[in-house]
């Protein structure tokens, strides 16, 4: 695989320009055997500079969902779990009016269930605008469960952060440790991501400051008892190694994972995580991807299974303007077409 063109290189800065001082973007170039980084910050009006950002850390938002079904789709490989088991089964209590979620439904969003909880939508807005998920814990959302959870329209799509965090932490009971030990111990130390985790403070290695459309630094998003939706961070670096290992196809997990489950409409499905989509700038090849966006950050990792590529994109650019940093998904995609 070859480097970075020039043409890259002017695209990337190009996309960097249409955002704040101080904005980065830390890009990731895979094949089967190899890697190429990218890095631009944004100085002027209308300057950049390249800058070796391949293992800073960024929050990488609901990225994180697609590790939350990797390791759904390990504990299934392994005979632990089925994809339709209810999860009330691993719960130990029955959920609001006898409802029924399982765990396939949770991972590509199915389960009918609300973007967020009622209340917490309203916290979000208003009380923790810049940290919305901080006070929604255990005990909230165990009480939301059994108390006031409502479905609907269970079986069809209905992206759920509510229900990503669900997973994560049914995974937890299934398994007996937290997320965070999940990760480590499943994902991250088999595949040497050293510079991956849900915990800031035991992190090595230099944070990338969020910023907000102004190009002030935000805050550090905490997601409580939610986390399988979105709390992790991690590194271009880190991220790559992921990517490679999904194109070995005698790893069971992620064949799995890379299988779709629903149809969403002509053009693409969800598999476990994992949106799926014939993308046109990519002349209708079929690509495995996910975004993410927190208060400060977004980011994109988008692969090719059938031909072994794949590109990863993360930046200090606010999540919550997503028609501005839709422009970094949009370069992402124009990479990996011409690998």
């Amino acid at each position: 695989m070859e480097d970075f063109t020039e043409d890259d290189k002017n695209n990337i800065q190009e996309t960097a320009l249409k955002f704040p001082t101080h904005t980065q973007l830390s890009v990731a170039k895979i094949c089967e055997q190899s890697v190429h980084f990218y890095g631009t910050c944004v100085t002027g009006s209308k300057t950049t500079e390249p800058t070796d950002n391949a293992q800073c850390l960024f929050e990488i938002g609901s990225i994180t969902k697609v590790f939350t079904s990797h390791l759904l789709a390990q504990l299934v490989t392994e005979d632990k779990v089925n994809l339709d088991d209810p999860i009330d089964k691993y719960l130990g209590y029955s959920l609001n009016k006898n409802a029924v979620i399982t765990l396939r439904e949770l991972s590509n969003h199915t389960a009918g269930l609300p973007r967020l909880p009622l209340g917490m939508f309203w916290e979000a807005l208003f009380k923790n605008r810049h940290n919305p998920y901080k006070d929604f814990s255990t005990e909230r959302l165990e009480h939301y469960l059994k108390h006031a959870l409502k479905q609907k329209k269970r079986g069809k799509s209905r992206y759920s952060n509510l229900g990503a965090g669900l997973l994560g932490f049914t995974l937890s009971k299934i398994t007996n440790t937290n997320y965070e030990t999940m990760l480590k111990n499943r994902i991250f130390l088999p595949l040497n991501m050293h510079q991956s985790s849900t915990q800031r403070d035991t992190l090595q290695g230099q944070i990338v400051k969020g910023r907000n459309k102004k190009g002030l630094e935000t805050s550090h998003w905490d997601l409580a008892s939610l986390e399988g939706a979105g709390a992790i961070l991690s590194s271009v670096s880190d991220l790559a190694k992921f990517v490679q290992a999904g194109f070995n196809k005698n790893n069971k997990a992620h064949a799995l994972q890379h299988r779709p489950t629903v149809k969403l409409n002509d053009f693409e499905q969800m598999g476990l995580g994992w949106v799926i989509r014939k993308h046109k700038i990519t002349e209708n090849r079929s690509l495995h991807w996910h975004n993410g966006g927190t208060g400060g950050y977004y980011s994109i990792m988008v692969t090719d299974i059938e031909h072994k590529t794949g590109v990863v994109i993360l930046s200090n650019v606010s999540g919550l303007f997503l028609m501005k940093a839709e422009n970094i998904a949009h370069l992402a995609f124009n990479i990996l077409k011409d690998m």
